[in-house]
């Protein structure tokens, strides 16, 4: 079978995201397995905003409400092909300013999301009955996100704990620095 990787593209509602989230999700996409893929027409990018009222009302299949979740899986239905909505602006919002920065953080984020929506595709599409459909989305997310990291940052793995160690306290030092200024004013 020839795989074909799903277009991605935007559509938003009065919104323009501070990054290139389409390249994120292009990189994300380079490690998942092409069969993962299979039948899965487009990833749209978008954000609250731009969903209509009716949708707003609607909860999601874990229960959450559409408007609070960082993306939504659609599965085909009525001839109409599979997709998943990530919505931009939620997953910007659950970050801080550093995950914005720096890619590996960034990357992860979007990966969080991507591949547990991507897992929901993957039960679709492999007719998997035996776990709940969260928790195999999940696990399939955590899966996919080691795999990511272990190969698109190997290089980092010597390095990685005391990077990550360093980083969080410089973070640290500037989130008290900015509560003792704010705590002078």
């Amino acid at each position: 079978m020839n795989w074909v990787t799903p277009l991605i593209h935007e559509a938003y509602k009065d919104y323009t995201p501070p990054i290139n989230v389409i390249k994120t999700v292009e990189v994300l996409l380079e490690y998942v397995p092409p069969e993962d893929l299979a039948y899965l027409q487009s990833i749209v990018l978008t954000n609250t905003a731009a969903l209509s009222r009716e949708r707003k009302r609607q909860r999601s299949s874990s229960g959450a409400s559409i408007p609070l979740v960082g993306g939504l899986y659609t599965q085909t239905w009525k001839g109409l092909p599979a997709y998943i909505e990530i919505f931009v602006d939620n997953i910007l919002n659950s970050g801080s300013w550093y995950d914005l920065r720096v890619p590996i953080l960034r990357q992860r984020m979007y990966a969080k999301v991507l591949y547990h929506e991507i897992g929901h595709h993957v039960q679709v599409i492999s007719h998997s009955k035996l776990v709940q459909k969260e928790v195999f989305a999940d696990k399939y997310a955590v899966c996919l996100g080691k795999c990511f990291s272990q190969q698109r940052y190997r290089y980092l793995r010597p390095f990685l704990l005391p990077l990550i160690n360093a980083i969080l306290c410089f973070i640290r030092k500037i989130e008290l620095a900015k509560k003792s200024i704010v705590g002078e004013s």
